[in-house]
């Protein structure tokens, strides 16, 4: 396995010691921290970062680039941070007292301190058992501040191993937070589980990662997240499963490597028998064809067919000579002039429990919508508009006279 690699020589460097800890959201580790740098004691730096845990008096290295808030002043946004030891024994002190384990605050920490002095942290680390030694720490309360260490340390570590590989805070608390203290464990055995169970870690990220630690580029975890990658990067062009020789081609010029066709396919295989990814038989041109999806896809669609198919199950009834005379009224009214095929439209939807309208460029779809919206309104239905995009709601919007949403928005 390759050696870690250092810090990106372009962010700039901030070491200092962790006055207070400002602000610290717990379930996405963003924090805002005062630090006192080493390159000038007289001031305190802002630091912005993502951080699993951090504690006043500790003493971080930062790596970043400083900026200016219009309100909040100058301020340091880090990307990477290695905690060190602590750099004098008042930030020992601190650091010991302020929350960080268990059965330690500040008066406890004096004591420790006062007693081990610069041998306090290798205490911690390798003699904890000698912890006894200070008064008022007993068996019961040196368990206590066992346990609270060695999670502490397991997250250093974690933190430290992660952004070794270029993986920045953000996204090494995302990946502690979802698993743990097997975070080193997991990552080490297939980085590239982090493109499907890390939201914002796609294939490109957890590759590079992965080739940072010496992963082969014909290695079959790297085939099996470029199929995977493929088939859920399918729907960005519209489409809801590939054939396998889709499949093939686009993992290929993904990857980059000559990789065999017949290998590609038994990955594929291993990934439908393990259910990681999908398929279903279509008929295509007169024959079945095995069609393969993406996990997430496959159900999404099933699901939509199901409700679907339980709309069709409903049942509308309507008085349609009713129907067509209030559609005619209303375009004589309105000078709209509807073609047979629209008013056949027009009036079968609206005696329908789920239908589709579609059609070309030009084939009338907006003026049916506008008729439709009303004869709706005017039967007393509650309507509700929805479109793909801002724009298209928009639209929607100028030529109904009723307010559409985007779908997200009308999904809250």
């Amino acid at each position: 396995m390759q050696q870690q690699s250092a810090p990106n020589e372009n962010l700039e460097r901030l070491a200092g010691i962790v006055e207070r800890v400002t602000f610290h959201n717990e379930q996405n580790g963003w924090s805002v921290l005062k630090v006192t740098s080493f390159r000038d004691p007289a001031r305190l730096t802002t630091v912005l970062i993502h951080q699993v845990k951090v504690f006043a008096g500790a003493t971080m290295e930062f790596w970043g680039a400083g900026g200016h808030h219009a309100k909040f002043g100058e301020q340091f946004k880090a990307v990477r941070a290695v905690e060190k030891k602590p750099a004098t024994a008042a930030a020992l002190e601190k650091y010991l007292g302020s929350g960080l384990i268990c059965g330690v605050g500040p008066a406890t920490a004096k004591k420790i301190v006062g007693h081990f002095n610069e041998k306090t942290l290798d205490v911690f680390e390798s003699k904890i058992e000698e912890l006894m030694k200070v008064p008022g720490i007993a068996e019961k309360k040196l368990e206590q501040i066992k346990t609270s260490w060695e999670e502490h340390r397991a997250i250093r570590d974690v933190m430290i191993f992660l952004q070794g590989y270029g993986i920045s805070t953000l996204f090494s608390t995302k990946i502690y937070k979802t698993y743990g203290d097997k975070a080193i464990q997991i990552v080490s055995a297939n980085p590239y589980r982090l493109a499907h169970d890390i939201y914002g870690i796609g294939f490109f990220s957890a590759d590079k990662i992965a080739l940072a630690m010496g992963f082969e580029r014909t290695g079959e975890p790297r085939i099996e997240s470029g199929i995977k990658h493929v088939l859920a990067a399918s729907r960005e062009e519209g489409h809801c499963f590939l054939t396998d020789r889709q499949i093939s081609a686009n993992t290929l010029e993904l990857l980059r490597e000559p990789i065999a066709e017949d290998r590609i396919m038994a990955v594929l295989e291993n990934l439908l028998f393990t259910s990681q990814v999908k398929s279903r038989k279509l008929h295509r041109d007169g024959e079945r064809e095995t069609c393969y999806y993406s996990k997430g896809l496959y159900f999404d669609e099933l699901t939509t067919a199901q409700q679907v198919q339980g709309l069709l199950g409903g049942s509308v009834t309507v008085d349609r000579e009713r129907v067509r005379a209030w559609v005619a009224q209303y375009c004589e009214k309105h000078q709209i002039n509807l073609s047979d095929e629209q008013d056949a439209a027009v009036c079968g939807i609206a005696g329908e429990s789920f239908s589709i309208l579609t059609g070309g460029p030009g084939a009338g779809k907006t003026t049916c919508t506008k008729v439709l919206v009303q004869l709706l309104r005017a039967m007393k239905k509650h309507v509700l508009l929805a479109a793909p995009t801002g724009r298209a709601a928009q639209r929607m919007t100028e030529v109904s006279g009723s307010e559409a949403k985007t779908i997200h928005r009308l999904l809250e």
